[in-house]
């Protein structure tokens, strides 16, 4: 389960960063007739204000991916707030237009990180995600040096 937990962090991870970059690599998949469509209809428009957010949560997105990939809770919290926040702000990045190479990657994306989540809060896989720096507070008897 471990390894399948890793795998699908590294894939939705490596999806998410392939889909926020896919609009520069465009003209290179599609002939200029279909790039022409597509600009007609509005694909490549950036709308400022989720412009320079997107970018942050991008950024963050991948710290949370590799603090799950080491198992740290406040990564999976991250991943879970992440996930909501990009949610709510759907809504509010207008219109788009969006190829099948979008769709495809979306549907990847939002698959693998739906697991992510079932398998971060409700599997055996749970129990790895422990505070790492324990207060001094939190210091049990057996963590006393011997002597």
């Amino acid at each position: 389960m471990d390894k399948l937990f890793k795998s699908l962090i590294l894939i939705s991870t490596l999806g998410y960063i392939l889909w926020f970059f896919q609009p520069y690599n465009i003209s290179y998949i599609y002939d200029q007739d279909t790039l022409r469509v597509l600009e007609w209809s509005g694909f490549g428009g950036n709308y400022y204000l989720l412009f320079y957010i997107s970018y942050v949560i991008l950024v963050l997105y991948i710290i949370s991916a590799i603090g799950m990939l080491l198992y740290l809770k406040w990564a999976r919290a991250l991943f879970a707030v992440l996930t909501v926040v990009t949610i709510l702000l759907a809504p509010f990045s207008g219109v788009g237009v969006s190829t099948s190479i979008d769709g495809f990657l979306q549907y990847i994306i939002n698959l693998c990180d739906g697991a992510v989540l079932f398998m971060a809060y409700f599997s055996s896989i749970s129990s790895n995600f422990k505070p790492h720096n324990k207060s001094l507070n939190q210091v049990g008897e057996n963590d006393a040096p011997p002597g």
